[in-house]
């Protein structure tokens, strides 16, 4: 998929303008943390350049920072792995993709640290955020990353929708059977 598509995605799902999209995800493409069009070759993007790309759009400090920022939330660290594998791997559709339809990812911009809830499983990547400040945080609803993970995989929105409500209905109902006193 091309970068132009998956902004429209990103900008519709996450609310985000497609301009600010655009212009954050090109100062990322600039250092080479995503690919750029060489002539009339547009490289497709991988998951993990898509993880990149949620990245550069979500943890948005200023245009002059995306480089570093990218960087630094992309290798936050959780048990051996990194926050931009996790995304990654949800972009990339499977078990990690189901899993991320009843959890939320939360960013916490500074200090930089970010928390993942998927299947389950609670992982916190980086420091503990401070208790006593306040400071920007960026909640993502998982749906909406499962959602954003389906059509880039070829879903169209609809399609994406309707996989991300049933996939809610099966966790709730798996869930509710294990809950279930034996």
């Amino acid at each position: 998929m091309r970068k132009s598509v998956f902004a429209e995605i990103c900008a519709r799902r996450l609310r985000i303008s497609l301009g600010r999209i655009n212009a954050l995800t090109h100062r990322a493409a600039e250092v080479g943390l995503l690919p750029m069009a060489d002539g009339s070759r547009y490289p497709d993007l991988t998951s993990d350049d898509t993880a990149r790309f949620v990245i550069a759009a979500l943890a948005d400090r200023g245009l002059g920072h995306v480089p570093a920022t990218v960087r630094e939330f992309a290798a936050l660290r959780s048990d051996g792995e990194t926050l931009g594998h996790a995304l990654a791997e949800i972009m990339a559709g499977g078990e990690a993709l189901h899993g991320a339809v009843t959890g939320c990812l939360v960013l916490h911009l500074d200090p930089a640290s970010a928390a993942l809830t998927a299947s389950g499983l609670h992982r916190r990547f980086g420091p503990e955020p401070p208790g006593n400040t306040a400071a920007k945080t960026v909640v993502v609803p998982g749906a909406t990353l499962a959602a954003i993970g389906l059509e880039f995989g070829g879903k169209r929105p609809d399609e994406a929708d309707s996989l991300v409500a049933l996939a809610r209905v099966s966790r709730s109902i798996s869930m509710a059977f294990e809950m279930e006193p034996v």
